[in-house]
């Protein structure tokens, strides 16, 4: 949206289980900045490089929502002026939280939707349910932030049926991207 852009990473590790996530790179236990660290290093690559857009390339940005909440409010009180984006689950968002990352310059949330099916859901072991999606992106767009919601084509058990409703779901969620992975 914004140029100059960067990414940052601000935590580490993911402690859910989806069947077909690799945790080779970071590993299962979740380690983060602070608050307070997360800021310092926003407002360096912002002095040093003029940067005006930050993409969060952690797991889960929202994991600790405490602490997401918290690097909003000093992005606000330190008005930086950044305006940023995140990948998280759709579990780990509330009302709430997603107004003030919208005031702190959150303009775009990626989330991982991968079917429809529950029962395919239940098998990659997601952890929540088609209400849990519904829920986060109309959550999302009624604060103002554009979506992307990954999807996977080709799951263990999908069938042409499946496939059509997880096509016909993400029609109704009405991303603003939508992005298919074939398994």
């Amino acid at each position: 949206k914004k140029s100059p852009y960067a990414t940052l990473i601000t935590s580490r590790g993911c402690p859910f289980q989806c069947t077909y996530c690799s945790k080779s790179v970071f590993g299962r236990r979740y380690r983060s900045m602070s608050p307070q660290r997360v800021i310092s290093e926003i407002k360096s690559v912002v002095d040093t490089y003029g940067i005006k857009e930050i993409h969060f390339y952690d797991d889960d940005f929202t994991m600790d929502m405490k602490r997401a909440e918290t690097i909003c409010d000093l992005l606000i009180q330190e008005r930086i002026g950044i305006t940023w984006s995140c990948t998280t689950r759709v579990d780990l968002v509330n009302k709430s939280l997603l107004k003030t990352m919208k005031k702190a310059g959150c303009w775009l949330i990626s989330y991982g939707v991968e079917t429809a099916d529950p029962d395919i859901l239940k098998s990659i072991k997601k952890g929540y349910t088609t209400n849990n999606i519904k829920d986060a992106f109309s959550w999302t767009k009624h604060a103002g932030i554009r979506t992307v919601a990954f999807l996977m084509a080709g799951l263990p058990g999908e069938t042409t049926k499946t496939l059509k409703n997880t096509v016909d779901f993400s029609l109704k969620l009405k991303p603003d991207f939508a992005s298919w992975g074939v398994t």
